[in-house]
């Protein structure tokens, strides 16, 4: 499945994003904004974990190409900010990586529990109408009129308070 996202300032370099699409490198594309990269107060961000702040700066960070750059701003100092700026962005999208994929492990988990759930209303279900039982037709009613949504929440039930 593919969904397209509009061009803005939460695509990276500004394009459309579509989920889905492999990945690709691009090539630098912008001259970095150093003035911009200069007013960073990067001791606060990293205080204050102001990652707001930081990404600001992520498409000069990612897409600001160096080529042709004055010698001033190609400086010791210039470009161990730069670096640095860029190392703090690295640790957001290692950190946000990681958070990703244990929320897909729990959903993972979660969604095994709900269909072990519902399989086991099934044979029950199943049994009732074969052994004369019964679980009534309330139930039977119920488990006819569950949905998508009403299954997500069984999930998110099932899965207690996410940690």
């Amino acid at each position: 499945m593919q969904v397209s996202l509009g061009a803005g300032p939460g695509a990276p370099g500004g394009r459309r994003l579509v989920l889905g699409e492999p990945f690709a490198f691009s090539a630098p594309t912008r001259r970095v904004n150093w003035a911009r990269l200069r007013r960073m107060d990067l001791g606060r961000i990293a205080a204050e974990t102001d990652v707001r702040a930081l990404m600001a700066a992520v498409d000069d960070l990612a897409f600001g190409s160096l080529e042709g750059e004055s010698p001033v701003h190609l400086s010791e100092p210039s470009l161990l900010r730069l670096a640095r700026a860029q190392q703090m962005a690295l640790q957001v999208l290692l950190h946000e990586t990681d958070q990703l994929r244990g929320r897909a492990a729990q959903e993972e988990l979660d969604l095994g529990r709900a269909e072990r759930y519902l399989r086991e209303m099934d044979l029950a279900r199943a049994a009732a109408g074969a052994g004369g039982a019964g679980l009534g037709p309330a139930v039977d009613e119920a488990l006819r009129a569950l949905t998508e949504a009403d299954a997500a929440a069984l999930t998110q039930e099932l899965a207690g308070p996410v940690r």
